[in-house]
């Protein structure tokens, strides 16, 4: 007979686990909150939170020849045993996915040839999910646009749209909730301004508009650098040196700029120890005199060791902001998932005013992930010179074998402009941007990054009630908008 589990963590009940049983609760825990108020008789209703759900197994091992129920044991400890909560399912509902973990220790009474025991399964989340469902959403007006949750009770989507237009404000909205960015932005006194933008932007498909690199840091200009269509890599050999040699290009800004962000997306992955190689980035004024740099190198041919490294400033009298290794998570606390070493991400070196800000970010599936963040403050007013062009370099070092992936595959530089008129507003998106918002962990992204600053404060995260839910926009301003989510039952 078919087991009454039909999965715990992926996996198919094990043959030799009888179940016998499943107790479960209709609803699970819940708590109702009210508030007493003086001379008043009986109390307010506030609201119901539901607390954990669990489902125990009356369970029976029956053993086969050779095998004892301590051996069959072990086994289903193995099945049992992990360390977050796992996917449950039943087989009168296999639609439905539980999450649940083991509770405490499963005592089994063996009899001869045969063991009872009982496991209990604790979802701390309650629900159950269904399959994950997608619409997409791209409104052509402010008219709602209607999404269906099938599931007896509230879920939570994931959004994501693209900006099609710089817009001052923008809001997006249920039947009941309301998530706003910016400012009320009045025609009639307001004037739109882009205080931050974009000035650079090359996605490294062309040659175009590169030219030949100048000098670079404890090494020679070697070799030449090529487009594949979609990032720079070296064009064969990194030529010859003693030190770091390689290829380097560079290119014109559209005017220089005093206040800026420079951000390079890079790719660096170590097969073995012995290899060695260094990605740079290097800021330059109007003279191609060097005023700054990001950088991300390994050097040690004993070791894994790559370091993120930024200089205000060229580097024989700049300040070194930050030159540290990169193996885990200095800010965040939970891991990325990645090894991080093995690096696809963001080098960022932030200028406005006297403050320096250096950054690098790990980037899996549109997200970055910060693994450090560090700044300086120029008092003496040191190095202030308006960034005019970028140059690029790859390289290896000496007679050692080069790390076989390295690439440049975007840069951006934005422009920070001081905020003229206190009638001025600035966009809080602009073309191409993309906004994602997770509504069941409160997460909001703008280009991959935590984006909270222009989050209106009476600002509620968007729920779907059971039935049609009517979503609608502000200003149809997005596009290749997506809604998902998972229909949830109690």
């Amino acid at each position: 007979m078919a087991s009454i589990i039909q999965s715990y963590a992926g996996v198919t009940t094990p043959a030799f686990l009888i179940v016998e049983r499943v107790s479960f609760q209709v609803l699970p825990q819940s708590q109702i909150k009210t508030l007493n108020t003086p001379f008043k008789s009986g109390e307010y209703y506030i609201n119901k939170e539901y607390g954990v759900r669990t489902f125990t197994a009356d369970v029976a091992i029956k053993t086969s020849s050779g095998q004892s129920v301590m051996d069959y044991a072990d086994d289903l400890a193995e099945w049992l045993h992990h360390e977050e909560p796992m996917e449950l399912i039943f087989r009168d509902k296999p639609s439905i996915t539980y999450y649940a973990q083991v509770d405490n220790s499963i005592d089994i009474q063996k009899f001869g040839n045969s063991g009872r025991g009982q496991i209990t399964f604790v979802c701390y989340d309650p629900h159950g999910y269904g399959a994950e469902r997608t619409f997409a959403f791209s409104p052509l007006n402010t008219d709602p646009i209607n999404i269906t949750n099938g599931g007896n009770t509230k879920a939570h989507p994931v959004m994501s749209m693209e900006f099609a237009k710089n817009v001052t404000d923008f809001a997006i909205m249920s039947d009941n909730n309301m998530l706003y960015f910016g400012e009320p932005f009045d025609q009639s006194i307001h004037t739109p301004a882009d205080l931050n933008p974009r000035i650079f932007n090359d996605n490294m498909s062309t040659l175009t508009g590169w030219t030949a690199g100048v000098t670079v840091d404890d090494g020679v200009v070697a070799g030449t650098l090529y487009s594949t269509g979609q990032t720079f890599k070296q064009n064969g050999s990194y030529g010859t040196g003693t030190k770091w040699h390689g290829g380097s290009l560079m290119k014109s800004l559209p005017r220089e700029v005093q206040d800026f962000t420079v951000e390079v997306l890079v790719n660096m992955g170590k097969a073995t120890n012995n290899m060695l190689g260094r990605i740079e980035c290097y800021l330059l004024d109007v003279n191609l005199n060097k005023i700054g740099k990001i950088a991300y190198q390994d050097a040690s041919s004993t070791i894994y060791n790559p370091t993120f490294k930024a200089v205000a400033g060229p580097q024989a009298t700049g300040k070194v902001i930050v030159n540290s290794p990169e193996g885990y998570l200095r800010i965040n606390k939970k891991k990325a998932p990645i090894n991080v070493r093995d690096i696809y991400g963001w080098l960022k070196l932030t200028r406005k005013g006297k403050k320096y800000t250096a950054s690098i970010y790990a980037e899996v599936n549109g997200k970055r992930y910060l693994l450090n963040e560090v700044s300086w403050t120029d008092t003496k007013n040191l190095y202030n010179k308006k960034l005019a062009s970028i140059q690029i370099h790859i390289s290896a070092h000496g007679n050692s074998p080069a790390i076989g992936t390295m690439s440049i595959n975007h840069i951006n530089v934005f422009e920070h402009l001081p905020k003229p008129t206190v009638d001025t507003k600035d966009y809080v998106f602009r073309t191409g941007d993309i906004l994602t918002i997770d509504n069941a962990t409160g997460e909001i992204l703008k280009n991959g990054e935590a984006f909270y600053e222009d989050l209106y404060p009476t600002s509620s995260f968007i729920s779907l009630d059971k039935g049609v839910n009517g979503i609608s926009v502000s200003d149809p301003a997005i596009i290749n908008g997506t809604i998902i989510f998972k229909e949830r039952w109690l």
